[in-house]
């Protein structure tokens, strides 16, 4: 699992454990052996139609001494005392803080703050094992009262990766590479009144899934190039209508899937415009809506014999199946005198 601060973020961080199926040798980091299963696949192209399925992950976790409800929790109890800067202050909250994890993270106001465990007495609850101005924040003074926050919570938008290994190997051994293409959690739901929980989650393309072109009719149509299909695949992916996502956001909102640019592997769209017919101009003009992934996949990616990618990191962009047929044809059409 990795921790987000937002959904459009670069930046990411693991929690302090991983969660596995059962034992894992030479483990880096600590594990929780709760998986009962997993389903689903990360990606799954269909090179004639030139599509791609919605990568999709499911994973069923046993709730083993309530920590999987721990980890959905966030309690936001109120700190007992003043925190200053100094690394040894303890962090004590007022309350029962046994809804919190037991070693994970803590975020109080604008800062993380790393724990191995905690204990309870007196009415108050004292975490141990503090390391100060995680997750690139930086040690601040905080106000008796501040909420802590768990701040390794499964949520919407936390990413989630897949390592495949078996008994014999070490943990550095297991796959593959970085492991499958990080996902974002969709949502996390009991069908057992809380003895198991299954965790959903799909790649970008879910993202991507959205109407283009509403309200366009043949008297006013909603009209694009000419430009290049990739530059104008860019624009539709990042387009807002506030020109705020980065250089390709310059269409109306209504023609553009709003994706974070942070999430569109702009340089690899870029490097395949500039190589593959870099002259090559195309003109739309849409007269009806449209399904912003189907558009993209149809009209400017399959022309070129491109098929959407999802990087390990869980950035969209595209691969190449072949040279396109045209690129390596030639078409001439006579002159024609045309008198009126």
């Amino acid at each position: 699992m990795f921790h987000i601060p937002a959904y459009d973020s670069t930046q990411e961080w693991p929690f302090s454990r991983d969660f596995s199926s059962g034992p894992v040798i030479g483990a880096a980091t600590e594990k929780l052996a709760c998986i009962r299963q997993v389903s689903g696949n990360p990606q799954r192209v269909d090179p004639i139609a030139g599509t791609s399925d919605i990568g999709i992950l499911s994973a069923e976790l046993v709730n083993l001494r309530g920590e999987i409800v721990r980890y959905i929790a966030d309690p936001a109890l109120p700190l007992a005392a003043a925190l200053t800067t100094t690394p040894s202050d303890p962090v004590k909250i007022v309350g029962d803080g046994s809804g919190y994890p037991t070693k994970g993270t803590l975020t109080v106001d604008g800062e993380d703050i790393t724990y191995t465990a905690y204990s309870q007495a007196g009415g108050e609850t004292t975490f141990t094992g503090i390391s100060r101005g995680a997750r690139g924040t930086t040690a601040a003074s905080h106000s008796a009262g501040a909420l802590v926050r768990n701040g390794e919570q499964f949520r919407r938008g936390q990413r989630v990766t897949l390592f495949l290994g078996y008994a014999p190997l070490d943990e550095d051994e297991y796959g593959p590479g970085p492991g499958y293409v990080k996902m974002a959690i969709q949502g996390i739901e009991s069908p057992n009144a809380g003895q198991t929980w299954i965790l959903r989650a799909a790649d970008i393309q879910r993202f991507i899934k959205q109407t283009l072109f509403s309200g366009a009719t043949p008297d006013a149509p909603a009209a694009m190039g000419p430009d290049h299909p990739l530059t104008i695949a860019l624009k539709v992916l990042t387009s807002t209508g506030a020109g705020v996502n980065g250089p390709y956001d310059v269409l109306p909102a209504t023609m553009g899937a709003a994706v974070p640019n942070t999430l569109v592997n702009t340089e690899n769209l870029e490097f395949f415009r500039d190589s593959i017919l870099p002259g090559l101009q195309m003109r739309f003009s849409e007269i009806d809506a449209d399904d912003a992934k189907g558009f993209i996949e149809q009209q400017c990616f399959r022309p070129l014999n491109l098929v959407p990618f999802i990087s390990q990191r869980g950035r969209y962009g595209v691969r190449l199946q072949r040279t396109p047929l045209f690129a390596r044809s030639g078409l001439t059409l006579p002159r024609v005198a045309v008198g009126t």
